[in-house]
């Protein structure tokens, strides 16, 4: 396979060809060992995260979360201005650009996206993108940690004797199974999955493959066909094809954290979504660490703790009923213009035990029945007196 060239002028950022091979580079302890920085030679390698910091300088770098972001322009201010960075949180003047997804994704999903959208790549290659820990029995029950960063600043941490857990992997899911959808002409290849597997949703795609690092090796220096080792029948099929039900669950929780729902469409009323908080935050000063849900149309859906942290002392604290709700009400302009929110009496730490009426339906949704009730299970306590979610656009 012939070796591509990129051009960098001194002082500019290199010029990212299209229409290229793209490797995307996860953090996944299946890629240990392996000699990736070749691969520079033969296509576009996107980096996640800290991959710069402890490898080498990619093609291009992604970056997923707020605080890993806010240090690398600390950390590295020059960085953003030489090379090329993405993320969701641009700083102005930092050089950095946003990334192409509709809603803030993990950083191997926004490669990807990124790769097909902007570079326009119709063969994406997933290196080290463990979606699975060791010993994974289910996308709750993920098993053993198993990212090469764990213990790195803004990564989880594992104490010395102990083993981490590794986070769910039903977000990565579904948001893979959303680009595979929405892009049936490119083609995603797992390479080297971490215990031979890719998730259930994916593999079942038709263009979902699997092959092995020896024969992608092959493939670029002596121009050996692809082999694609997957196997699936019916049922992986199926199951690519029907609709995930995280996506649901996914929509609720987004709605409850203040996240933007774009690609599916907010579920919960406004004034619903303040109770939640309000009745979440009694919870969570008392226990930070706690778990807490909340069941939607028969669905577990977590609540995220809400933390703020003061810029001077650096300490992190849960807000006031009274701030929760502020920022609930600019939100509602911002989100819902045409709606007028039923604002909850609050102290600066208490809920006012008053009982609210059930709100109006929000923008747009006037004069449509609410949805039954679900069958056969009880609602949460923490979510009793609640007025049902609108129905879906």
């Amino acid at each position: 396979m012939r070796k591509i060239k990129i051009k960098k002028s001194p002082g500019s950022k290199p010029v990212i060809p299209t229409n290229q091979y793209s490797w995307i580079i996860g953090n996944g302890t299946s890629r240990k060992d392996k000699d990736i920085k070749q691969l520079m030679d033969y296509g576009i390698m996107y980096g996640c995260n800290w991959f710069f910091k402890k490898e080498f300088r990619p093609h291009v770098n992604i970056s997923s979360d707020e605080p890993l972001t806010k240090s690398i322009y600390k950390l590295f201010p020059d960085f953003s201005r030489r090379n090329w960075l993405y993320t969701w949180y641009p700083k102005p003047g930092s050089g950095a650009k946003k990334c192409t997804t509709p809603e803030k994704m993990a950083a191997g999903v926004m490669a990807s996206h990124l790769a097909i959208d902007i570079h326009e790549s119709k063969k994406l290659f997933l290196i080290g993108m463990d979606f699975f820990g060791k010993g994974s029995t289910g996308t709750e029950k993920n098993g053993e940690l198993n990212n090469l960063y764990a213990n790195e600043k803004h990564y989880q941490k594992v104490k010395q004797g102990e083993k981490g857990v590794a986070p769910t992997y039903r977000n990565w899911q579904r948001r893979f199974q959303w680009m595979l959808k929405t892009y049936p002409n490119v083609d995603f290849y797992h390479v080297d999955p971490f215990e031979g597997k890719s998730p259930e949703r994916l593999i079942g795609a038709p263009n979902w493959h699997q092959i092995t690092w020896s024969n992608l090796i092959e493939h670029l220096e002596k121009d050996v066909e692809l082999v694609d080792t997957k196997n699936t029948g019916e049922t992986e099929g199926k199951l690519y094809l029907e609709t995930n039900i995280d996506d649901e669950r996914a929509c609720y929780e987004r709605q409850v954290a203040g996240q933007e729902n774009i690609i599916m469409t907010d579920r919960i009323h406004p004034d619903d979504v303040i109770k939640i908080r309000l009745q979440a935050a009694k919870l969570f000063r008392k226990n930070p660490n706690q778990e807490v849900q909340v069941t939607l149309n028969k669905l577990q859906v977590n609540v995220a703790p809400f933390i703020v942290t003061d810029p001077k002392s650096g300490n992190s604290f849960i807000p006031s009923d009274k701030q929760i709700v502020e920022n609930w009400i600019l939100e509602c302009k911002q989100r819902f213009p045409t709606h007028q929110p039923n604002i909850p009496k609050v102290s600066d730490d208490n809920v006012s035990t008053t009982t609210l009426a059930p709100p109006p339906p929000p923008p747009g949704m006037e004069g449509l029945a609410p949805p039954p009730p679900p069958s056969g299970e009880a609602p949460s306590k923490m979510f009793e007196g609640l007025a049902p979610p609108p129905p879906p656009a």
